[in-house]
């Protein structure tokens, strides 16, 4: 999925969304399949390769379909209502691919899914279309011309200084999803409140996404009511970054409290999505889908470095704490996920 934003993005221009998205559902399907009938690993990864291959050219292909379609005006709410979308995929459908495995087993599911793309993919050819006889502002959309003129347009991408500053702030913001609710949030829960059950760490964890699915729509109107995007960028990250201190060292939360905190984290760190509205802004109409992806790209390497960068910190600390004190097991503790002088 990340590195595929390079190829991506150019691609969508290029072809336009309707026979880049048909493929990429397509291929969603077919890798399902390939993985649910895998019984060695290189057919299970092939199939995990297709996966993850069509489904990056989902968020950018929206995207470049909203910069097509909608006013400019509007860009940064739709950007919002997608990525509340993606929130609604990542909390129903965690919950709802759960129960179905239960019920009819992990192949059958994965199936299921394989079925749902083939139907989603002559709707898409069908419904989905790249061009208009009109835009506001007068202008027709235009993809790029010739091969030529598509890698000129993304060495204009990679060159621009505001994509690579719109990138690494969006990345930051990123990791209250990627780092803490996809990966260490219920670890980390379950140190903090060492008597909850299961559901309860988990329902908590959530609310990081719930604040994400109300958040990003608010910071798409807020934007465009305040004419600004480096206003809520600057406000957002600043909240994010204090109550992240909370969540980690503030002693004696109680858990709906916890819930509260955590709901107001994801809700001001999802002003995120003011960064693709960014690089929307600052290149021309028909490079819009390269620059949203070389930016998600830059956002979805936080997850790819910094996940394991926070286990090795983990570790360290671990071996710090029991090194040092000659004892104790070797489950972590929650001081292992505080950053301290000794570290």
């Amino acid at each position: 999925y990340t590195p595929m934003q390079l190829i991506v993005g150019p691609a969508i221009d290029y072809f336009g969304p309707r026979r880049a998205m048909t493929f990429a559902v397509l291929c969603c399907a077919i890798g399902s399949y390939i993985f649910g009938e895998a019984t060695g690993i290189v057919a299970a990864s092939f199939g995990r390769f297709l996966i993850g291959f069509g489904s990056a050219f989902a968020f950018v292909g929206v995207l470049k379909l909203a910069a097509i379609w909608l006013p400019v005006r509007h860009f940064a709410l739709f950007a919002g209502f997608t990525t509340a979308l993606g929130m609604i995929g990542a909390m129903g459908g965690n919950m709802g691919m759960m129960a179905l495995i239960k019920s009819v087993g992990w192949q059958e599911t994965i199936y299921y899914g394989s079925v749902l793309g083939l139907i989603l993919t002559p709707i898409i050819w069908i419904v989905v279309r790249d061009h208009h006889s009109w835009t506001p502002g007068g202008e027709d959309h235009k993809d790029f011309e010739s091969v030529s003129s598509m890698l000129t347009g993304f060495k204009q991408i990679v060159g621009n200084g505001q994509m690579w500053l719109s990138g690494a702030v969006g990345m930051i913001l990123f990791l209250s999803l990627s780092v803490f609710a996809e990966m260490w949030g219920i670890q980390f829960l379950e140190h903090v409140y060492p008597g909850a059950t299961e559901s309860q760490v988990v329902s908590t964890n959530m609310m990081v996404f719930a604040g994400w699915l109300v958040g990003a729509p608010f910071a798409g109107w807020l934007s465009d009511w305040m004419k600004s995007r480096k206003r809520p960028l600057i406000i957002g990250s600043v909240l994010a970054f204090f109550l992240s201190l909370v969540v980690c060292y503030l002693p004696g939360v109680s858990l709906d409290l916890m819930r509260v905190l955590l709901f107001l984290f994801g809700f001001v760190s999802a002003v995120q999505i003011n960064c693709f509205v960014l690089g929307r802004e600052n290149c021309p109409e028909h490079m819009s889908a390269t620059a949203i992806a070389f930016i998600n790209m830059c956002v979805m390497v936080s997850g790819l470095t910094l996940q394991p960068l926070v286990g090795l910190l983990v570790d360290m600390s671990q071996r710090w704490r029991v090194g040092v004190a000659h004892a104790g097991d070797q489950l972590n503790l929650l001081i292992d996920y505080q950053i301290k002088e000794q570290l």
